[in-house]
């Protein structure tokens, strides 16, 4: 979820503030993942790990090729600053009925034994 603010401000801040965001972000980012990455492998039973990383894979493929065709297409209508702040709000929103409102089932995971 903070990811996806520092990324709704980027492009309204002065560029030496967008400097310090994605090295925040990025620092945060990589951290982050890096959790979220053991505590799968560490949830998931080996025999499917590889079927539930090339699902995933896929499936951010595909939703990314979507989604950058919307925001592009969004940007032709729309401000630059705007389309982005957009897409990282929509972003946040599905964070937030995913991950957040379920975030008791989600603790299972990065606690797993």
């Amino acid at each position: 979820m903070f990811y996806e603010t520092m990324d709704m401000i980027l492009l309204w801040i002065p560029y030496p503030f967008m400097l310090l965001n994605r090295a925040v972000t990025g620092f945060l980012g990589i951290n982050s993942a890096t959790m979220r990455e053991a505590a799968v492998q560490r949830y998931l039973p080996y025999r499917i790990r590889s079927r539930i990383y090339a699902y995933q894979s896929v499936t951010i493929t595909i939703m990314s090729a979507v989604f950058t065709l919307i925001l592009g297409a969004l940007g032709e209508i729309m401000d630059y600053r705007m389309c982005v702040t957009v897409g990282a709000a929509v972003t946040l929103i599905a964070c937030l009925l995913t991950i957040f409102r379920n975030r008791v089932e989600v603790r299972k995971i990065y606690e797993a034994e």
